[in-house]
């Protein structure tokens, strides 16, 4: 008799042994959990040494559900995980592993083990994504609500960064974008620039791959306004840089942004993005600026805008080459915003108004997800 078959008769034994502990008969009125998760642990082990996956899964499953009833949560929330692990790795059933850790966490949290419910989570997360992307996704949102629920949101940074990655990868840009602004909160809450500077950089590749390049542009100035010290980082450069090259409508300066060192240590999913980045369709708001302007002043005798604010804009695209400095290439943006001009530029905010409700690339039910 081979040491195998020794190990499963040695098993089998056990689990009848474990049966009896939990079954009522006339002289057996109570059932006995603590005994039957005792025999079916060992039946499990027995099993696993013989490498009999789906009597050991059966096995811990009856463990579990012994731990369940004797109220002992956690125990039973590891019977699961360890089955899990057995079904992914050694039977290849990522669904049912996947529902067993989604049990799992529901233990853990009932045991007050709140991080370690959201690891399951996650670990079912990875596991799924490869055969259904939603279902990923939607694991690890209900992670991400569990860490901020105890308050341990600087736990799931990792788990943040896999999230992007999955949803990039399966073109979910939405909620890729959704992530990274919940993360761009946690690194400003937790005072962490380097991280916070490399999320503003993944944000803005994201929108410029999705020919989005008004949005790329309001979150550079928005983010430099709010954190000043990203100006002299190198991911503002790399930020600046790609934007620059729509903004110019340059090939050339794409080509060499999009080798930027800073681009390198972002997200790497976000990263290889990053050189699939083409010039799109959208006119920089500059160009349409000068467009409306122009057409204008061909339509009416009396502009809304003033000769020499034309004379500018058109200066600032002849010479669009000759200054990298991001503080030159968007000040008359910040000028015709100015209270002084506000009442001028009313008809170019409500082109620009409809210019943004019409490009909308990203339109994914993020809160699906999220």
């Amino acid at each position: 008799m081979s040491r195998n078959t020794k190990r499963i008769q040695e098993g089998d034994k056990h689990m009848k042994t474990g049966l009896k502990h939990i079954t009522k008969t006339f002289f057996h009125r109570t059932e006995d959990w603590d005994s039957g998760s005792a025999d079916f642990l060992k039946a499990a082990k027995c099993y696993k040494g013989a490498q009999e996956w789906d009597k050991c899964v059966k096995a811990l499953k009856k463990a579990s559900f012994c731990n369940e009833q004797n109220g002992t949560m956690l125990s039973a929330g590891k019977n699961l995980q360890e089955a899990a692990n057995i079904l992914s790795k050694q039977c290849g059933n990522q669904h049912d592993a996947t529902k067993l850790l989604k049990k799992a966490s529901v233990f853990f949290q009932e045991a007050g083990n709140g991080d370690t419910a959201a690891k399951a989570l996650t670990m079912a997360a990875k596991i799924i994504e490869q055969i259904d992307t939603e279902k990923a996704l939607q694991l690890y949102s209900q992670s991400f609500k569990i860490y901020r629920l105890e308050d341990k949101e600087y736990l799931c940074v990792q788990t943040y960064r896999n999230a992007v990655s999955l949803a990039v990868k399966s073109s979910h840009f939405g909620v890729a974008i959704k992530i990274l602004n919940r993360m761009i909160t946690l690194f400003e809450n937790l005072n962490q620039p380097d991280p916070l500077y490399k999320t503003y950089l993944s944000f803005i590749v994201i929108h410029l791959y999705c020919d989005e390049y008004q949005k790329a542009d309001q979150k550079l100035q928005q983010v430099t306004k709010n954190s000043p010290g990203f100006v002299r980082s190198i991911e503002f450069e790399a930020a600046n840089g790609l934007l620059d090259a729509f903004e110019n409508y340059s090939e050339e300066e794409l080509e060499k942004s999009k080798k930027h060192q800073a681009l390198q240590y972002i997200i790497v999913e976000v990263g290889r993005l990053a050189r699939k980045i083409k010039l799109g369709s959208e006119i920089p708001v500059q160009k349409k600026i000068v467009e409306l302007k122009l057409d204008n002043k061909s339509q009416e005798s009396n502009s809304d805008f003033d000769e020499d604010d034309i004379d500018l804009l058109i200066q600032k695209n002849d010479n669009k080459n000759t200054s990298k400095s991001s503080g030159n290439k968007r000040d008359l943006l910040f000028a015709l915003e100015s209270p002084k001009n506000k009442k001028k530029n009313s008809q170019t905010e409500k082109t620009n108004e409809k210019v943004k409700s019409e490009d909308s690339n990203i339109s994914e039910d993020v809160d699906n997800w999220l």
